[in-house]
């Protein structure tokens, strides 16, 4: 008799007895009374036989064949179920038959990757990574497996190589990011995220904004290197990614992350060597006092811990930044244009 099945019981289509009988089945005892009775051989062999019936839980009558293509169909309603466990129990019995299965052998890998069991996982998706069909998400999961084991200098190997095959795949230019972030290399980490939220489609509001504070991090990272022209670059992305949410969107965090976005630019400009500093440097720290405007516009926002900020640091020269500190000293309501 196969219980195989019993640990994973799907009742969307039977009713309450059904579901009744099968506690009878696992427990082998009957409600009687106000008691328990235990079922007899010849009861519990009639109750599985039933529900066998109404479950198609029969496998001990399967084909071998049938055993199998029943396993795979339990498979894929497990993975619909995100039941992962499920779903390497059933694979498994698939691949001890026919180990050559590629296309199950991906997808238990990604199910044990599911299972955040990184090492089970990159021994399945390893087997995968030449397949026409597979390959090449194998290989995408592979590197998840790595950063998760925090083998970022092998998962940057393994994104440039997808990359050379995929350049613009935003995803794997943000996982890379994320990897040389790890390395420390900012530069470089800036410049995939730079070029990964310049490839369609637009990200969501909810994830430019989870993305700007690694953004703004970068940023401050590159410029304390003095590696202005990374500065530069990371202040820019910021801005860019942040002015794509629309105006009539933006809440207080996003105006000052704006301001921390111009006021990096102002750093980063005035650290390298570009003409004209003065005339630049004056108009950015202008944008990032708007927008640090916009930002504590709000009668209930901390002003003064927003102010005290260090990534306004290059603002404190500018007339601009100087009036509006005079404003809040005053205890005036800072002027929005």
């Amino acid at each position: 008799m196969d219980l195989s099945n019993s640990h994973n019981p799907t009742w969307s289509d039977q009713n309450t007895d059904a579901v009744w009988r099968w506690g009878e089945v696992i427990s082998g005892q009957r409600v009687v009374g106000a008691s328990l009775a235990v079922l007899s051989g010849t009861q519990w062999l009639d109750e599985w036989q039933s529900l066998s019936m109404a479950r198609n839980l029969g496998v001990a009558t399967m084909s071998p064949v049938q055993k199998l293509q029943w396993h795979r169909d339990e498979a894929a309603r497990s993975r619909a179920d995100e039941n992962w466990q499920a779903v390497v129990s059933h694979l498994d019995r698939v691949l001890e038959a026919e180990p050559q299965d590629i296309a199950s052998r991906y997808a238990g890998g990604f199910a044990t990757y599911s299972l955040k069991n990184y090492n089970a996982a990159m021994a399945d998706l390893e087997q995968c990574r030449g397949d026409a069909n597979f390959g090449a998400e194998s290989r995408h999961y592979y590197a998840h497996c790595q950063i998760s084991l925090h083998q970022y200098a092998e998962s940057i190997d393994e994104l440039t190589q997808l990359l050379e095959e995929s350049p613009a795949n935003a995803h794997f230019l943000y996982l890379r990011a994320i990897c040389f972030e790890q390395v420390d290399n900012p530069a470089a980490a800036i410049r995939d995220i730079d070029r990964s939220y310049q490839i369609p489609p637009q990200a969501s509001a909810s994830s430019i904004r989870s993305a700007a504070l690694r953004i703004r991090n970068l940023t401050i990272a590159a410029t304390k290197q003095h590696a202005w022209d990374a500065g530069l670059q990371g202040a820019n992305c910021l801005l860019r990614v942040l002015n794509s949410i629309a105006e009539t969107e933006r809440t207080n965090t996003d105006h000052f992350n704006l301001a921390c976005g111009w006021s990096l630019s102002v750093g980063a400009t005035a650290g390298g060597t570009s003409p004209e500093i003065a005339s630049k440097t004056a108009v950015l720290s202008e944008n990032a006092v708007r927008e640090l405007r916009l930002s504590i516009s709000d009668p209930t926002t901390d002003r003064q811990r927003i102010i005290a900020d260090s990534d306004l640091d290059d603002l404190h020269e500018f007339p601009a930044y100087q009036q509006l500190i005079a404003e809040l000293a005053a205890g005036q309501m800072p002027a929005v244009d």
